[in-house]
């Protein structure tokens, strides 16, 4: 069947094919997904979600093809308990879908800077995260390129699911082609716009320094004002809120539905004069230019600025110290405004330390924790851990020092 350029993006309550009823949509700069009742059933699954491209990035037979290809790798990956799965790429009316698993509860983004992830929920989400990334290792994928919150979905019952496999290569593409097309994750439903972080109020503890110049505030321990800690409450509340039903297959949750769209990792840079965010101005790892969100450069290792297409299992490793440098201190390590300035900052700068954002009941840990996120993101490749499994280990040992499974 010839590919029709007339679909556009399809709305509540309309078939895709004479399989698939619609019953949410959620649209991007690039991607559409939609959370469907499959009749059919062929995926096992009653309500699954189907994610695409937009037509316009599809009107050409390569483009479609290297997408479909793209999403049979992530079908190959087959089914584990961390990895969101692909069950099967249907070509429909001659556009590609990837026929998903929909996972209910969120991403990540939306535990970062509420109570409930404490230190150790931080480091068993650790864990499942090399799980999974194990798993994929072991099916053949050698990088995801693209591991930040928005592609770390939890389920209701706290199971973190990594999704949006071989497709960070395809979103480069499809940013070249058209720059103004490029987005960011998939708005969650009822998920607040902007997820409130929780900013110190401290400018020392904002600031990346050199490498070789000692932070004499290393130790010094910076409360949040009270505005703030309201903030921070407001949005665990925000997370526990309850969503709207999608329709009628779809049971209650807790939670939203979370599908991730997937965002581009490299783009044009843009020349900027300051490295750093001025206090009191809020760090967006989605940077804007011309009014598009743009990439996930406050995740990307420093070999990934400098040639994407080479790197290794040791650059998700880095982009995973980021989200547990994240998860654990409510905010970024580098948090320049533009991918000039990160690449800057992720090639030259040394993190803060962790350590005054860890709990007085787990200082006997606190050292171990921040030398793991350090080693995650050193600069050489080579000093990092060198798999997932060596990461999962360390994290492991720690959670067992406290007495923690």
């Amino acid at each position: 069947m010839g590919y029709s350029l007339m679909v556009g993006v399809r709305s509540v309550g309309d078939w895709i094919g004479d399989r698939f009823e619609i019953f949410d949509v959620h649209e991007g700069g690039m991607s559409l997904v939609y959370v469907v009742c499959d009749h059919l059933g062929k995926s096992g699954r009653t309500v699954v979600a189907l994610k695409t491209l937009k037509d316009e990035l599809l009107r050409h037979k390569i483009r479609r093809s290297r997408f479909a290809t793209e999403c049979r790798l992530w079908v190959q990956l087959g089914q584990h308990p961390n990895i969101v799965q692909a069950y099967a790429v249907e070509i429909i009316e001659g556009k590609p879908y990837v026929v998903l698993e929909l996972v209910q509860g969120g991403d990540l983004v939306r535990w970062i800077g509420s109570r409930r992830l404490n230190l150790v929920q931080s480091l068993r989400f650790g864990v499942q995260f090399c799980q999974g990334m194990e798993h994929a290792t072991r099916q053949g994928l050698s990088c995801h390129r693209d591991i930040k919150p928005g592609n770390l979905l939890i389920t209701e019952d706290g199971v973190l699911k990594i999704t949006d496999f071989g497709l960070a290569r395809i979103c480069e593409e499809m940013v070249a082609f058209r720059p103004e097309l490029a987005d960011g994750t998939i708005p969650l439903a009822d998920a607040p716009k902007s997820p409130q972080r929780i900013i110190f109020t401290d400018p020392r503890d904002q600031e990346a320094r050199p490498i070789g110049f000692a932070n004499p505030e290393a130790t010094r321990t910076v409360r949040p004002s009270a505005q703030e800690n309201a903030g921070a409450q407001a949005n665990a509340a925000s997370a526990r809120s309850t969503p709207k039903t999608l329709g009628p297959p779809v049971p209650a949750t807790n939670g939203p539905i979370g599908v991730a769209m997937p965002t581009p990792t490299t783009m044009e840079k843009e020349k900027e004069t300051s490295d750093y965010v001025p206090l009191g101005e809020k760090a967006d790892p989605r940077l804007t230019r011309s009014g598009a969100k743009l990439g996930t450069g406050a995740y990307m290792s420093p070999e990934q600025f400098r040639d994407p297409g080479s790197v290794d299992c040791r650059a998700d490793i880095y982009a995973f110290g980021v989200v547990l440098f994240e998860m654990i201190t409510g905010k970024l390590p580098f948090r320049g405004k533009s991918l000039d300035m990160l690449d800057r900052q992720h090639s030259h700068y040394e993190p803060p330390s962790i350590v005054p954002s860890i709990p007085r009941s787990h200082a006997r840990v606190a050292s171990s924790v921040d030398q793991l996120v350090q080693r995650c993101l050193k600069k050489d490749p080579a000093d990092r851990f060198g798999t997932m499994s060596d990461l999962r280990k360390a994290i492991l040992a720690i959670l067992s020092r406290m007495g923690a499974k």
